[in-house]
């Protein structure tokens, strides 16, 4: 009796972590930039000023530090460049949730004190 398993229990149980790791690593971050803009075109509808700066500050970015990430990627396996993305991408995100924290840490005691 040849068992063949269901499609989300194969995949679940075939999975490793270095798969999951370069599946996060892939192709959300153009999502991203294209959402980033449009929520800055929500909140200052009328100028276009502050999209046009994070537009003009991301690509000299790129440009500055594309070489240097290359070299950087080149020397290294595609998994390791994965894992070093992921583990850069959860330490920002925790910086982002922090900046947020202390902001309405602020707000809140700014309330407090009217």
């Amino acid at each position: 009796m040849d068992y063949k398993p269901r499609i989300y229990g194969y995949i679940i149980n075939n999975t490793t972590n270095s798969q999951i790791i370069l599946w996060f690593s892939g192709g959300k971050l153009m999502m991203w930039e294209f959402s980033v803009g449009l929520y800055m075109i929500r909140i200052w509808p009328g100028s276009l000023l502050f999209t046009a700066i994070y537009g003009v500050v991301e690509s000299s970015s790129v440009a500055v530090f594309g070489p240097i990430v290359g070299t950087l990627v080149d020397k290294l396996t595609y998994l390791q460049v994965s894992h070093a993305s992921f583990a850069m991408f959860i330490k920002l995100l925790f910086l982002a949730f922090k900046i947020i924290y202390v902001r309405g840490l602020f707000v809140f005691l700014g309330q407090l004190q009217r």
